[in-house]
């Protein structure tokens, strides 16, 4: 009686354990900056790509970038984004940002934050 009440209680516990799933490991997100000088090129446009090659499908929703531009103390110079596009070319995912620099900007920092899997350039 012992023995089958022992056996049994193993199954019991082990069966469940065994048949769990293994969980997707969590995706870390890809941050990436840039700072570019802007000495002469201040009051020009702009443009700024970025392709995102992912492993995942839905990678759109959660890419997240902007850009600010800095006068000579590092302080942020208001400024504006003409166009934000995507669009799609094969595997490839290709973001870009249009607009024109401030006159006072002597720098512009580019953030992106990706939280998918995938192959970034």
């Amino acid at each position: 009686m012992k023995r089958i009440v022992s056996v049994f209680l193993a199954l019991i516990i082990f069966i469940p354990a065994i048949a769990q799933h293994d969980l997707p490991p969590a995706t870390k997100s890809f941050r990436f900056s840039k700072k570019v000088s802007l000495i002469k090129q201040a009051g020009k446009n702009f443009r700024y790509e970025m392709a995102v090659r992912a492993e995942d499908l839905q990678t759109s929703p959660g890419v997240k970038f902007y850009g600010i531009a800095s006068d000579l103390n590092g302080k942020p110079v208001p400024g504006k984004f003409e166009k934000i596009e995507q669009r799609r070319e094969q595997e490839w995912v290709i973001y870009t940002i249009i607009g024109q620099l401030p006159e006072s900007a002597v720098s512009v920092s580019f953030y992106t934050d990706i939280p998918a899997r995938g192959t970034w350039y």
